[in-house]
């Protein structure tokens, strides 16, 4: 939860579908953790894409935004509060003021 991929080279194909793209991939437990299980997953689905995608885990937040920052990554997966240097809005109902009230905290919810 609470986590962004900032890949919009992915979903918008800037490379050439053949070209390899990499992701950073932040999670503390490193290949063990949720966040690189929950992308792996991904990384099956984009097979479907004939995406040729990497996934590069990195356990300490700073250090994928940076490699991301660096070129090192075509995209990264890190929390939303750090993603927003990228995106005005990153996240969901976790991001402050993205529920600007309690009838709508309430529909979320029960969604």
């Amino acid at each position: 939860k609470g986590k962004i991929l900032l890949a919009a080279s992915l979903f918008l194909f800037a490379h050439s579908a053949q070209a390899k793209v990499d992701i950073c991939i932040f999670d503390l437990l490193g290949k063990a953790g949720e966040s690189y299980k929950l992308m792996e997953d991904w990384l099956l689905a984009s097979k479907n894409w004939n995406a040729d995608v990497g996934l590069k885990i990195v356990a300490d937040e700073a250090q994928a935004e940076r490699e991301f920052r660096a070129g090192n990554c075509d995209g990264v997966y890190m929390t939303s509060i750090r993603a927003r240097a990228f995106n005005k809005f990153a996240g969901s109902i976790d991001a402050l003021g993205g529920v600007p009230s309690n009838a709508i905290a309430q529909k979320a919810i029960s969604y």
